[in-house]
């Protein structure tokens, strides 16, 4: 599989820059069309800006730490082109220096600060989760791994990015999107008063 030749390489010792391109980035898996990269090798951040260009309605995100600029400046194009776009934030991510949250509240975002014990450690986004005007086999698209949207996760260490092309992981990724918003103070959240969600029932 993908992931036994990728473990293959580092069980072996090759890690970071030492390891090769050489999996297979889109797969069917049972009825899903599935893109797998991991860093560094595959230049996922380009992959995931691509994504995130595609974007026609909507973009929900959970993130520990963002700090790559290519990435927010696309969402900031998606969003002056009439994209709404809705974040939650760990706390701690949203304390660094350069953390893309103020950028991304400039830009028109409603970006949700988090308060819960812990951490939110999510790395997922949510793209177009009821739309219906891509293509069919790209209508839905989710972004998840362990990649935190940052230089280091994208150039420097071993992570793994899987983009998912399929409705009903979309409506239980954004499921999950929604129980943490539910959780932010209405204070915590830039551009907006609290904007509820109606809950996406399965078909």
């Amino acid at each position: 599989s993908v992931y036994t030749k990728e473990f293959g390489e580092m069980w072996s010792g090759a890690f970071h820059e030492s390891k090769a391109d050489n999996t297979i980035h889109r797969v069917q898996y049972e009825g899903t069309f599935v893109e797998s990269y991991f860093s560094p090798t595959d230049l996922v951040a380009f992959e995931v800006w691509d994504e995130l260009a595609d974007a026609d309605e909507t973009i929900h995100f959970a993130m520990f730490f963002w700090t790559d600029e290519l990435l927010s400046k696309r969402v900031a194009e998606r969003i002056a082109a009439g994209v709404e776009v809705y974040g939650v934030w760990d706390q701690l991510g949203a304390a660094n220096e350069y953390s893309q949250d103020e950028m991304l509240c400039a830009a028109g975002a409603r970006i949700g600060i988090e308060n819960l014990p812990g951490k939110v450690h999510h790395k997922f986004a949510v793209i177009d989760v009821e739309g219906d005007n891509r293509a069919v086999f790209l209508r839905q698209a989710v972004i998840v791994g362990s990649y935190n949207w940052t230089e280091a996760g994208a150039y420097d260490n071993d992570e793994n990015t899987l983009i998912l092309h399929d409705r009903e992981l979309a409506r239980e990724y954004y499921a999950e999107w929604q129980r943490l918003w539910a959780t932010v103070p209405v204070e915590g959240v830039c551009n907006a008063v609290r904007v509820y969600f109606p809950v996406v029932v399965s078909e």
